[in-house]
């Protein structure tokens, strides 16, 4: 079991790796999710055969049939001791980030709720409130349960 701050590392790396910096209008989030939840063991099906890692869209397909389907609420209550991916699927492509586990949170005023933090890998590259990165409402999908590390 990964623990909280071994994967606010993670998620620091990946975020801060050039390879995922937005480059003529294409953006890397679906690289960016894949590369943190294969360092931590849960990439199971986000792979094409062959190499091509999944689009958002398909990764949001994915997700759906294997975790289970949270809402914000209960994100927010067990950010610290889960794992959980936020996904829209669009037209022609969706949206994909990793929460980021704190108890921050942002008000949106567009949801009318307080939202969760968010690994952002699209046009800005940044930890952001999960309104900022998704024009939306994302589903959000419980993936496995963090070990809590009371050096938080």
């Amino acid at each position: 079991m990964i623990k909280l701050n071994e994967l606010r590392n993670i998620c620091y790396k990946v975020l801060l790796n050039e390879k995922y910096y937005p480059k003529e209008n294409e953006t890397y989030c679906n690289l960016a999710t894949y590369d943190i939840l294969n360092q931590i063991g849960y990439s199971d099906g986000l792979r094409k055969s062959g190499d091509r890692i999944l689009l958002a869209n398909e990764m949001a397909e994915v997700l759906a049939s294997k975790y289970k389907l949270v809402d914000i609420s209960y994100c927010l209550n067990n950010i610290l001791n889960n794992i959980f991916v936020a996904c829209k699927k669009d037209t022609p492509h969706g949206h994909i980030a990793i929460i980021y586990p704190i108890k921050t949170m942002v008000w949106s005023e567009k949801w009318k709720s307080l939202v969760p933090l968010c690994v952002n890998v699209g046009k800005v590259n940044a930890i952001m409130g999960l309104n900022w990165a998704f024009s939306e409402k994302p589903d959000i999908f419980k993936i496995c349960e963090l070990e809590y590390d009371d050096r938080v």
